[in-house]
């Protein structure tokens, strides 16, 4: 299990430890197949993708319940009329339709910018030991590829080891 906290605490990160149950799992010769030309980071980076991957759906699911909970109000109370206030004073009459768009439409735009932040979030982190994928024998592309469809992530050209700018504005998104 990766959560044995005495194999990180001997080898200061999680990967090493899941690697040894792993070979000790699989049958004798796959040994030289597993883990070659992977890094910590791929793995950790990969993992925390995959990870962010479940908690986006999570994320979209609710606010389009939300945006389809107020769909749901506008259709049946929009044309009645309110009264509008500012400063907690009555203004003039609106239609409920536009107190609900005002709700409405900054979850919309949320729901369209989680569109383009996810599409560069879900990528697969392979770059090996110095980050150029030159660990794989002359099968980088084919390696990555077959990982990247498996996952269900894009598989960019370069690793991004030190590029962090998915997750930034990801972090903005939230």
């Amino acid at each position: 299990c990766i959560r044995d906290r005495a194999g990180t605490a001997t080898d200061g990160v999680v990967v090493a430890n899941l690697v040894r149950q792993i070979k000790a799992a699989a049958p004798d010769d796959l040994d030289d197949a597993i883990y070659v030309g992977m890094t910590s980071q791929d793995v950790i980076d990969t993992a925390w993708i995959l990870q962010l991957r479940s908690g986006l759906t999570i994320l979209r699911t609710r606010l389009s319940t939300v945006v389809d909970g107020l769909n749901n109000l506008d259709q049946k109370f929009g044309q009645n009329v309110m009264s509008g206030r500012t400063r907690m004073q009555l203004a003039r009459p609106i239609k409920v339709s536009e107190r609900i768009r005002a709700w409405r439409q900054p979850l919309e735009g949320h729901i369209r910018r989680l569109d383009q932040v996810q599409e560069d979030l879900l990528r697969l982190q392979l770059g090996g030991p110095a980050g150029d994928r030159s660990t794989f024998f002359g099968q980088a592309d084919a390696i990555s590829n077959a990982m990247a469809q498996r996952l269900g992530l894009s598989n960019p050209l370069t690793c991004w080891h030190s590029e962090r700018d998915s997750l930034v504005a990801f972090s903005g998104w939230l």
